[in-house]
């Protein structure tokens, strides 16, 4: 937080630096005053000055040219913003929603839709978090841990940004993730003394406390597959070993991501499951097929890194590059990006550590 806190301060300070320079030279064109605006990311002030060329002036015809390109993306970053805004309203994933709608209304203050927007969901955000950390509360009073997770994984899918809200979920979690260990504990000890039936039982009350706890996830499927006799019945005749556990487990939990439509969360697991367990055919023709369906994707996630970078937003920068490596590992060009954009980061930290 404090690394970007001072690449932003840094960027301000550039920027001013830049545009001062440039102004002030007297000797840059509209085009050219242009260009470093649009270059700085301000979209909105490259699209206002080539609008200013009169008629005549001879760099109208390039003013032009420039102006309908950048308008259209002008257009296409508002719809961008306020689609994936209209894409996490609809999910219940109300304060990622509101950021978008504020990105929109910041680059075009008269977006009257955008505005509407934001209020609607600020009302309704309050609304909502203010309920569900009321009923969490009370399900922690009265011990219903399992009432208790669910009202957590509402209010983390509510709004991650809330710091006196993670501060709550955080000591929530803390009671709620050592009883689920205790289960998770009993468990262990009935199915490796036999007892399947009871063992699940043990799982199950894991995974209603914490539901993508993948050990509890990987044992039950390792208990599914024994009882469709893919594996042998009589366990004291086998040792399955912890990693067949996990694997089985991150694949799962993969599947699930899918299905969520989290296919970057997606990939991480499918990832696991393979490191851990490299023979896992199914992980591995998943994560091959997802990867493909993502290809796509790829370029314009190179450009929004790119883009971050330039306006010095380094852990977004980084956050669109890795993605780029989920999706193709063997993208060179951007393996060298997040290389350099990680030794800045590192040397912005390295000048914070010593002002402190």
């Amino acid at each position: 937080m404090r690394a970007r806190h001072l690449a932003s301060s840094t960027s301000a300070i550039v920027v001013a630096s830049v545009v001062s320079a440039v102004l002030l030279s007297g000797c840059a064109s509209p085009i050219e005053r242009g260009e470093s605006l649009y270059r700085q990311g301000d979209l909105r002030g490259a699209v206002e000055l080539w609008k200013s060329v009169p008629e005549g002036n001879r760099g109208h015809d390039d003013a032009q040219a420039r102006l309908k390109a950048a308008e259209e993306e002008f257009e296409r970053t508002l719809r961008r913003y306020e689609m994936r805004g209209h894409f996490y309203a609809v999910r219940g994933r109300l304060a990622e929603a509101l950021l978008h709608y504020r990105l929109a209304l910041k680059l075009d203050p008269s977006r009257g839709t955008s505005l509407s927007q934001i209020q609607e969901i600020v009302r309704d955000l309050d609304t909502r978090e203010r309920s569900g950390r009321e009923a969490l509360s009370q399900a922690m009073s009265r011990g219903d841990l399992v009432a208790a997770s669910q009202q957590m994984q509402a209010l983390e899918k509510l709004d991650p940004y809330n710091p006196e809200l993670r501060l709550q979920l955080e000591q929530a979690r803390s009671i709620v993730g050592a009883r689920a260990e205790n289960h998770l504990r009993t468990g262990k000890g009935h199915y490796e003394g036999g007892d399947l039936e009871q063992a699940e039982r043990e799982f199950q009350r894991v995974l209603e406390l914490e539901s993508d706890n993948e050990s509890a996830l990987g044992y039950l499927s390792f208990i599914r597959l024994t009882r469709q006799k893919r594996l042998p019945s009589d366990l004291s005749a086998i040792s399955p070993s912890e990693q067949q556990v996990l694997a089985e487990g991150h694949f799962r939990r993969a599947v699930a991501s899918e299905k969520e439509n989290a296919p970057f969360t997606a990939i991480q697991q499918y990832t696991q499951a393979l490191e851990i367990n490299p023979s896992h055919s199914r992980a591995s023709r998943r994560l091959a097929r997802l990867r493909e369906r993502l290809r796509p994707e790829i370029e314009e996630l190179d450009g929004l890194g790119k883009r971050y970078f330039q306006e010095e937003d380094l852990q977004n920068a980084l956050l669109m590059w890795r993605r780029v490596l989920m999706i193709d590992p063997t993208h060179a060009r951007t393996s060298e990006n997040v290389e350099r954009a990680e030794r800045m980061l590192s040397k912005l930290e390295e000048i914070q550590a010593s002002d402190l």
